[in-house]
């Protein structure tokens, strides 16, 4: 069976190389150049066409968002069978809602303009790990299909090889409007396997 090609955006390119070590996955390679007015260049190396692919890529600035949207547009264009767009963290996640009158809610513009990305013949998945609201999987549109996936096991168990006499997880408080909160599945990474394949 073919490996799925694994894209990353240039700031989670140490997260690829962590996954890549799994062996689940082939390297997806990209050119890329900065011009001196800031304008990027990004050029898919890999042959895409009736491959499954999986990008990892966080909205942490507003250059990292169209940095996905720039990559995973031309990963359909040149064929992507499908996509997982793997986002570890998700941008103005807390502006999720209207307080006051003329609020922008910047997440659900956010989802939007990902969800404009070009879908795939087979498929394209946003995976979310631990949103500050699940709610904000209902911003997504069209074809897209959000997943949200918890990291709970994965911290604890790194949290236990870094620290193996114990340790203290602390976090903010979870509020009654339905923020984040980490379940207690035990399957949660399994889920996120699961999810880009």
């Amino acid at each position: 069976m073919e490996k799925r090609l694994l894209f990353s955006t240039v700031r989670y390119e140490y997260l690829a190389e962590r996954i890549l070590e799994a062996g689940d996955f082939e390297v997806g390679k990209v050119e890329r150049k900065t011009f001196p007015d800031g304008e990027r260049y990004q050029r898919v190396l890999d042959e895409v066409d009736a491959r499954k692919v999986v990008l990892i890529g966080g909205t942490v600035s507003d250059v990292d968002t169209l940095e996905i949207f720039d990559l995973a547009s031309a990963l359909v264009k040149y064929g992507a069978q499908s996509i997982a767009l793997v986002v570890p963290y998700f941008g103005y996640s807390t502006m999720d809602r209207a307080v006051k009158h003329g609020d922008v809610v910047t997440a659900k513009t956010r989802a939007r303009l990902l969800s404009s990305i070009p879908v795939p013949r087979h498929g394209f998945r946003i995976i979310l790990l631990d949103p500050h609201s699940e709610g904000l999987t209902y911003y997504f549109e069209g074809a897209i299909t959000p997943v949200c996936v918890s990291a709970r096991d994965a911290v604890a168990l790194a949290a236990q090889r870094l620290c193996p006499r114990g340790f203290v997880l602390a976090s903010t408080p979870v509020a009654p409007s339905g923020c984040s909160h980490w379940p207690t599945t035990s399957a949660s990474m399994r889920h996120l396997s699961s999810s880009v394949a």
